[in-house]
């Protein structure tokens, strides 16, 4: 039997579609499926299955209180979706773990991909995004712009 991951005792990781298997699993520290209803995502790109363990690592050092990717023996360059609240703190927490993680793409110049926050409920097929990475960082240096 393997011994239980350093995350396993503060963080649940629930498949969300358990009853026909694969899909979407959230990590969270609550045991049900998350309630926290954030305003949305920040969507950070892995490799090799690693944005199902930066997920959980998000959760774990309380970077976010939820989020979720989807299966990981189905696709290995799933997305990772770190769930927040839409302020200027959260989403400077969120984008220094997601540079920290490496889980920003790059351009074929090596600049980040100006990714953007994506809100819950837009509908709208004509919506534009309004928080955008680089309204925080800059794209070439992957410094904080000071505000």
């Amino acid at each position: 039997m393997l011994p239980k991951p350093y995350w396993a005792e503060k963080v649940h990781v629930i498949n969300a579609n358990s009853s026909h298997g694969g899909g979407s699993y959230y990590s969270s520290k609550n045991p049900d499926l998350p309630n926290d209803y954030p305003d949305g995502s920040w969507i950070g790109k892995g490799k090799n299955g690693s944005a199902a363990l930066s997920c959980i690592k998000a959760v774990y050092e309380d970077v976010v209180s939820s989020a979720h990717h989807s299966d990981i023996t189905v696709n290995l360059n799933v997305p990772a979706f770190l769930n927040c609240t839409n302020t200027n703190e959260n989403h400077r927490k969120v984008i220094l773990f997601l540079i920290s993680n490496d889980l920003i793409p790059k351009t074929k110049k090596g600049t980040l991909h100006n990714i953007h926050f994506k809100k819950y409920m837009q509908g709208n097929i004509n919506y534009t995004p309004k928080v955008a990475l680089s309204d925080f960082v800059d794209l070439e240096t992957g410094m904080f712009i000071e505000h």
